[in-house]
């Protein structure tokens, strides 16, 4: 009976077992893997780039009935296209805001207005694009002459409206204006608005005068406006010295500039009327006794005239420099304003005149005009002498005098 049992317990177990093994049998896993390469490959972002070339600059001086213009290429040096805006900014000088400007793309007129608010959307940008920008003066204010103004043109370009790369570029710009005074010109009947009128660099010195005080410079004003001469710079082999007193030059009327009030109280007699400027900025160095020269430039550093003597050359005048002087003369033009940049336009005065200019008229006439005498001169009478038609005449009524002086050695 025992065995039995056994026989049908090792039975079910291996039916069991045998069953286990089928059923395991039902799932079968299987696992595949592949590998593939692609070589060569390139990952490479696009490129915004844009460049800007000046052909020209501003090279004209401007003046009521001259504007300047200059012209820049733009070029797209990257892989993207783009928009661009084009703007007027970072603006120096006062002259600034006296000029209108003109920006033509290729030849069409895109902008005319005042320079400070010029700004232009140009869109997508389409190869060419070549701009003319045209400088102007708004009118012919003379307090606007010998003015520079310094700005920037700005060429900002981005990808698209709201998104995307960005570039600027930048071209700096200086434009100058001219002198036209009361009818433009710089010389002839039409001078220069302001210009050095007469130099006492050789002090005739005394227990008053020294040249480290009594040296002086004046300055004429040939336009039919007062000009404000604050700022300004007078130049010499010394440096500069700026013109601080907020000072302006009456129309057809004089400066005088000194190192200080001694000058006047000691040395000169300043005519009456002509502006007096002793507080000057940096150390008055002496001029050259033998030898200088003096530049005048306007508050924006330009250079409005020039005169130099003694062979120094610094004014480059064609016929050379003013020929040096003794002591306690002065050099000063013949003419009152009258600017050709020439040596010729200055003379010698044995008696400085500072804050007038009488020698103008009777010296370049004397220079000029022979006076005959038909009979000789008994006791220095005074001589009837033909006088130049701008000369007023004297009525006989008249108790005054001309009195006519022979600084010469000789007889006349």
């Amino acid at each position: 009976m025992l065995k039995r049992f056994k026989k049908i317990i090792t039975v079910c177990l291996v039916l069991i077992l045998v069953s286990s093994g089928i059923l395991q049998s039902q799932k079968t896993f299987a696992f595949f893997n592949d590998k593939e390469v692609s070589p060569g490959n390139t990952m490479q972002a696009a490129v915004l780039d844009f460049s800007v070339t000046a052909l020209d600059n501003f090279e004209n001086t401007l003046l009521p009935t001259q504007g300047d213009n200059r012209s820049i290429s733009m070029q797209n040096n990257g892989t993207l296209g783009f928009q661009y805006i084009v703007q007027a900014n970072n603006f120096n000088g006062a002259l600034c805001g006296y000029l209108d400007i003109e920006a033509k793309l290729d030849g069409e007129t895109k902008y005319s207005g005042n320079l400070t608010t010029f700004y232009y959307d140009a869109g997508d940008f389409v190869a060419p694009e070549d701009w003319q920008f045209i400088v102007s003066l708004k009118g012919n204010d003379s307090n606007y002459q010998s003015m520079s103004c310094d700005f920037d043109l700005n060429f900002s370009t981005k990808q698209g409206p709201c998104f995307g790369f960005s570039d600027t570029e930048t071209i700096s710009n200086t434009v100058n204006s001219g002198i036209w005074g009361n009818g433009g010109g710089n010389g002839g009947d039409n001078p220069g608005a302001v210009v050095i009128n007469e130099v006492y660099y050789d002090v005739l010195e005394n227990e008053h005068c020294s040249e480290a005080k009594s040296e002086w410079i004046e300055l004429y004003n040939n336009s039919d406006s007062p000009v404000n001469i604050k700022d300004w710079q007078l130049c010499h082999g010394g440096g500069c010295n700026t013109i601080n007193p907020n000072i302006s030059i009456p129309a057809y009327g004089f400066a005088v500039i000194s190192h200080d009030a001694a000058t006047w109280q000691n040395c000169f007699e300043l005519a009456p009327g002509a502006e007096l400027v002793h507080s000057l900025g940096g150390e008055w160095v002496n001029l050259g006794d033998d030898s200088g020269y003096v530049i005048l430039k306007n508050a924006s550093d330009v250079e409005l005239d020039c005169v130099d003597w003694g062979g120094n050359g610094t004014c480059s005048f064609i016929d050379g420099s003013v020929s040096d002087i003794s002591d306690g003369h002065s050099i000063a033009r013949i003419t009152k304003g009258v600017d050709n940049d020439l040596s010729s336009d200055w003379e010698d005065l044995d008696t400085p005149n500072p804050g007038t200019n009488p020698h103008s008229c009777f010296i370049t006439t004397q220079a000029t005009t022979s006076v005959e005498q038909s009979e000789p001169v008994e006791n220095n009478a005074p001589q009837e002498l033909d006088l130049p038609k701008e000369e007023k005449e004297i009525p006989e009524e008249s108790e005054e005098n001309i009195e006519i002086n022979n600084n010469q050695e000789n007889e006349i």
